[in-house]
Order: structure tokens, then sequence, then C-alpha cells
């Protein structure tokens, strides 16, 4: 039978860093899910598509958010969408970047002679992340090139909120439409 997981993220740069990690480390999702921009969206027509996927037998879904710095964005995210399930609603501290370079190889460390002090990277931001980027590389070929060698293991070992993210997509109670 096949299934289906909807992935809701905030922007172009977590759509394709959770496009990649599911391709290269979470083989068992396959093409068996959707990945949907919901900053792009209106916010009724997310709400909508939240409640018709959750009315779905056999379907999930997951939403995730950026701390931004502020500890209560979860509560945030389900007062502003009040269809959400709690459990579903994953937040990045800070921010998805510090999920993307909690995985960086020590080849790219190298190659292009990044200072990374922290083994913790839950603390991360957009403006520490996009200060690291080599000069001669714009930001999603930065990425890319992180996620051509991402070391999941390291990630998850690096940031508890990556960790919580997998552990949950991993979960054999994770269901996936029909």
């Amino acid at each position: 039978m096949p299934k289906h997981l909807y992935i809701f993220v905030e922007g172009a740069t977590d759509e394709l860093f959770i496009d990649k990690l599911i391709k290269k480390n979470l083989s068992f999702l396959k093409d068996n899910y959707t990945i949907v921009n919901y900053a792009a969206k209106e916010k009724r027509k997310v709400m909508s598509y939240i409640t018709s996927i959750k009315s779905i037998p056999n379907c999930d879904y997951v939403f995730i958010a950026d701390q931004d710095g502020q500890a209560n964005k979860k509560e945030q995210k389900l007062k502003e969408f009040p269809c959400l399930d709690k459990e579903k609603v994953f937040i990045a501290i800070y921010e998805i970047e510090s999920w993307i370079i909690a995985g960086i190889s020590t080849d790219i460390i190298k190659r292009y002679k990044i200072k990374l002090i922290t083994s913790d990277t839950s603390d991360i931001t957009k403006e520490i992340f996009d200060s690291i980027i080599p000069k001669k590389l714009d930001k999603i070929e930065f990425i890319s090139y992180i996620l051509s060698d991402y070391n999941l293991k390291q990630a998850i070992k690096f940031n508890e909120s990556l960790k919580e993210f997998i552990d949950f997509l991993s979960k054999d109670s994770v269901i996936l439409c029909d």
C-alpha cells in the first residue's frame, strides 16, 4: 500500500534541507512525502490543507518552524494554526540552519577552512550560519555542499531538536496515508 507524509516548512532553505535529508538518509520515506512551504501560502489555505490531511485515513503530517530565539514559538504556532496537533509541531532551535550545520562533514570544514568550535549546534542562528559561508559560494550552494556529504549520525548527536524530529519520522507509530 503506498503511503504519504506531508512536511510543512517555512521557507526555501528548509525545503532544500528536508528534501535532501530524506532522499539521502531516510530511504524508508522514499517518494512518499510532499513538502509544503507554508510561509508562501495564505494562513487559511494552510489550515484547510492540514484539516484535509487529518481527515484522510492513515495520513500524517509534521509542521516545522524556526524558534527564532522565542522560547514560546511552539505555542505561537499552535495559536496561529489552531488545527495543528502539538506533537506534530517541531521547532528548530534556533533555526533550521542549526540542523544543517550539525551534520557538516570534516572534509567540508577542512576544504573551506570553516571555524566551527561547537559540538552543540542548537545556538546557531541564520546570522552565524551566514557568517561561515565561504565568500566564493552563495548560501544555497554552500547548503548543497553540506548536504551532499551530510553526516546524520553526527547531526543527531549535535542537535537535540533535529534528533527529536528524526525520532518522530523513524517511529513505527508515524502513520502515513494511502
